[in-house]
């Protein structure tokens, strides 16, 4: 069982599959997708996406983020781990790449 995770951006999206024992950040790298990240750990806030959709749980607890985030607001796709599908806005570009 995998979750749909869909990034928006103003001109185009990025759809990929991230299992639900997975954080965004491994699921996106794994499937050849860039995102902004420095830490890993949620504190840095490199990462941080708004989540329009879905839930997400975390492998630990992030400051300055609500445990349980509801659709609206901001998470950290490289501590976060999906619920749900999402569709996600992040404040950064992400990239794709050919496999």
């Amino acid at each position: 069982m995998s979750f749909k995770i869909r990034v928006s951006f103003e001109d185009e999206s990025i759809e990929f599959d991230c299992a639900p024992s997975d954080t965004i950040l491994e699921a996106a790298r794994r499937q050849g997708i860039l995102m902004a990240s420095y830490c890993e750990q949620g504190g840095c806030g490199a990462c941080t996406a708004l989540m329009t959709k879905g839930a997400v749980t975390y492998v630990r607890s992030v400051r300055g983020i609500p445990e349980q985030p509801e659709p609206g607001d901001m998470i950290r796709p490289c501590s976060a781990m999906p619920l749900d599908d999402l569709d996600l806005s992040p404040l950064s570009r992400w990239k794709q790449y050919p496999q």
